[in-house]
């Protein structure tokens, strides 16, 4: 389905501050002293892959500062959601302009909630699992923006 933004300059001002964000000090001492690369690698590196943005941006209590995961579990799902999209999509001849690429069509004289991408309509992946036993409702979950189906080829019976 399409992904939707609340309030667009308000939420992509968000996304932004957590793009720009200095992560140098996010990991334990202990775990600082392991790392193979500099944790203040930007969101948007080339140098950075989605997986580890998706790690970077998950509460990890033997990993993490106490700090750092504090900040992380204050950010909206949505919000969440909307970084991994733009890391997913961001193109390195776009310089650090990505917040330019990113918009909302205007509806009823104000702006609308379906992100487009130069114009495109971002579109979310998501998977049904069962039923809640409780209210009988769809249980969703969203599909990491790095997923990609696999078609099975059956070769036998």
């Amino acid at each position: 389905g399409p992904m939707y933004i609340g309030e667009f300059e308000k939420d992509m001002d968000l996304v932004e501050e957590i793009i720009n964000r200095d992560y140098s000090n996010c990991f334990t001492e202990e775990h600082a002293k392991a790392q193979e690369r500099p944790p203040s690698r930007p969101i948007l590196s080339p140098d950075r892959s989605l997986g580890s943005v998706i790690n970077l941006l998950a509460p990890d209590d033997d990993l993490y500062t106490d700090e750092h995961n504090d900040y992380v579990k204050d950010i909206p799902n949505h919000i969440r959601a909307i970084v991994f999209a733009i890391k997913r999509l961001s193109k390195p001849e776009w310089k650090g302009d990505w917040k330019s690429h990113f918009t909302v069509d205007e509806v009823n004289g104000a702006p609308g909630h379906e992100l487009k991408v130069d114009g495109r309509a971002l579109v979310g992946s998501y998977l049904r699992v069962g039923l809640d036993k409780n209210t009988g409702n769809w249980r969703t979950y969203k599909l990491r923006q790095d997923f990609i189906s696999a078609d099975k080829v059956q070769m036998e019976d």
